[in-house]
């Protein structure tokens, strides 16, 4: 088996089921998680996979009661995730490869505020911003970045 297969195997049909709608995507949510733990499984160290179990956790943890209704009407149990379980993935993400990607940093902060710990998002914000912009998308999460720390009043 093959990390590289299982992770972007759950990449591509997460975009798939995006094009689809929300019945799709939560249909098809506990497969790209679980191929994404597949990946991690297989290789450790590869700081993608993780930060994308956190992504997924992080979307879970943040979906809306409407949507709930949905995947309970879908599932027995509908999928389920917490900030602290995003965090636990993107710190995993951010200690295999430091820095390997600005957005997963912008994803720590945002856990962090979720839970409740502005100084340790401000701290996590500060330090994407310090970091060199590599690409346009860099450039947007660090303007997002911004405006995050701005509404963090610290």
């Amino acid at each position: 088996e093959s990390s590289a297969v299982h992770k972007w195997y759950g990449i591509v049909l997460n975009k798939h089921s995006e094009f689809q709608g929300t019945k799709a995507t939560i249909q098809n949510s506990f497969v790209v998680r679980d191929h994404w733990r597949k990946a991690v499984e297989l290789n450790e160290g590869d700081a993608t996979a993780h930060a994308l179990l956190g992504e997924w956790s992080f979307s879970v943890a943040g979906l809306s009661g409407v949507t709930r209704s949905i995947a309970a009407a879908l599932f027995a149990s509908p999928p389920t995730a917490t900030y602290q379980e995003a965090l636990d993935a993107f710190l995993k993400a951010e200690s295999v490869q430091p820095g390997f990607w600005l957005k997963n940093q912008l994803n720590i902060a945002k856990c962090y505020v979720h839970l409740s710990n502005p100084p340790e998002a401000a701290a996590w914000l500060h330090r994407l911003l310090n970091a060199a912009a590599k690409s346009e998308e860099d450039k947007s999460v660090q303007t997002e970045a911004e405006a995050l720390l701005k509404k963090l009043k610290l």
